[in-house]
């Protein structure tokens, strides 16, 4: 043992493996900055680090060899020993790089971005309610949305999402004009009239070029739960089956599956759907109600902790004060969805969601919405909510290639063409956001969003027409943002003053006001505020990364490092370091 530690003294093998960590941790820190600046991909910056782990072991064995100068020449087993380590350090690199590694699915979105869609594509309408009873639209409409999900749930079709379709609801357009503006070759039009203890419905499948009819059914059954999934499956393996559409066993499983036995509590769960399509605080509060309901009586419905998951979630968002109640209160939810069944997409994207928003975990998020795809390949929510993820990574081609997709899907939504304008906004391709945002507002003159990534882009007059939307406490910073970038002071204080209210009532976070100062170009209340939003963890923290390039691209300085630092501190065995997402 003396031997040994005098051979390592003599060799100075302590200062030279403390002499390569030191000039290796410097590298490391070189790559973070550079790979912020320059956008370097994950991959590129793992490889790195992975050849400075394989040369720390080369450094010792040149430090062994040579330590006392002169003393021996390069012999054949150190050559041997330094080509294995090299050649480790290799293949692990290889294997990280484009060709070795696993593409995903954005990546493969975005390579093929541009590329015909050659899948058979359908519209399925808004279903006519033959009651003509207000208290059955519900049930009707209800139907309509899970005949959807399990179309959605099939990869060999391309599938047009509610938002879109529930535009024609007693439309005039022929098939033909319908087929059309929603791009797809065939249309389903369908009836359900709900009669005492029994249900009829028929649906009947064309062909929106020729007019012709693919096929019709109908279904005249007693009601019960298990003739009404019955008759959802039976509908959409039939369409599958005309439209030669391949399903694979677990597509065949998924379409066929029961989510629960319990009629009542369908109807509550459906219930809950309806008000959560009302995209509003009450309307959420409403759903997370009826949603309770039907798990109180099937504690297994999976597809109603979905429901809850998501109506605790959009609530979370809106009111910062109970946020993180509610993101733990959506976690539990979901993950209790995937316990029951795990074969709902929805749920892994939801959880991918709120593990970056809520846990600020940045790498853990991805496998979720890579299952998430997997299991509901044309499931827009799936894509909208992935393509945000990779918005505020800055992973901007792959954000890009999930919004534009799920714009196919759903290509009449407000929202989902909104975060494609956002997803060109942060991504700094002003010309292709102001197109996306000049087609929203035709879509919806009155979507607000538009209008402010359009002035934001532009610096357009168009800030005064946005101050329709201050009462919103989502919009009202940004719109005070821009008020202070076009000079108008006096507006963007009063502003200020009403979003700081709003922070003091738990309405709005804290980031919303530093926003406010960034534009009105007080550098240290916008700190102060931004040191604010770490300490309260406000979600919004996460979006610096692009923030720093955009809403905060007058905030550069050694003051942003700090504020990196401090977010650098919230660590766990389960979260990523966030100082990624500062531009400092």
């Amino acid at each position: 043992m003396n031997s040994l530690l005098k051979r390592l003294k003599e060799r100075k093998l302590f200062q030279w493996a403390l002499a390569y960590l030191a000039g290796a941790w410097l590298v490391l820190q070189l790559v973070e900055v550079l790979g912020q600046i320059f956008q370097w991909s994950l991959a590129l910056q793992q490889g790195i680090t992975i050849v400075l782990g394989v040369g720390f072991f080369v450094a010792l064995v040149v430090a062994w060899y040579h330590g006392e100068q002169g003393r021996q020449r390069v012999s054949g087993p150190e050559l041997l020993m330094i080509a294995v380590l090299l050649a480790v350090g290799a293949v692990v690199v290889s294997l990280l790089g484009p060709e070795g590694r696993e593409i995903t699915p954005a990546e493969d979105e975005a390579a093929t971005l541009g590329v015909a869609d050659d899948r058979p594509s359908i519209a399925a309408l808004p279903w006519a309610n033959r009651s003509g009873r207000e208290e059955d639209l519900y049930f009707t409409d209800g139907i309509h949305d899970e005949i959807l999900t399990r179309l959605s749930k099939l990869s060999g079709l391309r599938v047009i999402s509610r938002q879109s379709v529930m535009r024609f609801r007693d439309s005039p357009l022929t098939m033909g004009e319908i087929g059309e503006t929603l791009h797809v070759r065939y249309v389903l039009e369908a009836g359900l009239l709900r009669a005492q203890d029994n249900v009829r419905i028929n649906v009947q499948l064309i062909d929106a070029h020729t007019d012709d009819h693919v096929w019709a059914e109908t279904y005249d059954r007693p009601l019960s739960i298990e003739n009404l999934l019955d008759i959802q499956t039976e509908i959409a393996t039939q369409i599958a089956a005309e439209l030669e559409a391949v399903l694979t066993p677990e597509e065949q499983q998924r379409v066929a599956a029961r989510p629960t036995d319990n009629l009542e509590a369908y109807e509550h769960y459906l219930r809950g759907r309806m008000f959560s399509h009302k995209y509003t605080p009450e309307g959420w509060r409403r759903a997370m109600e009826s949603f309770e309901r039907a798990i109180a009586l099937d504690s297994t419905f999976a597809h109603a902790y979905i429901g809850l998951a998501w109506s605790h979630r959009e609530l979370a968002s809106v009111f910062s004060s109970t946020a993180g109640e509610g993101y733990e209160r959506a976690t539990e939810a979901a993950t209790r969805a995937i316990e029951l069944d795990e074969n709902l997409g929805e749920a892994y994207a939801l959880l991918g969601s709120i593990k970056f928003v809520a846990d600020w975990d940045t790498l853990g998020p991805d496998p979720y919405f890579r299952r998430a795809l997997e299991l509901s390949p044309g499931g827009t929510d799936v894509y909208q909510l992935y393509a945000q993820y990779l918005m505020w990574m800055g992973r901007t081609d792959e954000s890009i290639a999930m919004a534009a997709r799920a714009v196919e899907l759903d290509p009449l939504a407000p929202l989902v063409n909104g975060w494609l304008g956002a997803a060109y906004f942060y991504g700094e391709r002003w010309d292709e956001s102001i197109n996306q945002c000049r087609r929203l507002q035709e879509l919806d003159p009155g979507f607000v969003w538009a209008g402010m990534y359009a002035a934001a882009v532009a610096h357009a007059d168009t800030v005064q027409a946005l101050s329709r939307s201050t009462g919103n406490p989502g919009l009202v910073a940004y719109v005070g943002q821009e008020y202070a970038r076009a000079g108008e002071r006096e507006e963007a204080e009063r502003i200020l003053d009403e979003t700081v209210a709003l922070h003091a009532q738990g309405s709005i976070p804290a980031m919303a006001v530093a926003v406010i100062y960034a534009g009105l170009g007080d550098r240290d209340s916008a700190f102060e505020w931004l040191r604010r939003a770490v300490q309260e963890r406000g979600g919004t923290v996460v979006y610096l990364k692009v923030y720093g390039r955009t809403l905060l691209r007058d905030l550069r300085s050694p003051q942003a490092g700090r504020i990196r630092r401090l977010i650098g501190t919230e660590r766990s065995s389960e979260r990523c370091p966030i100082s990624h997402f500062s531009n400092g």
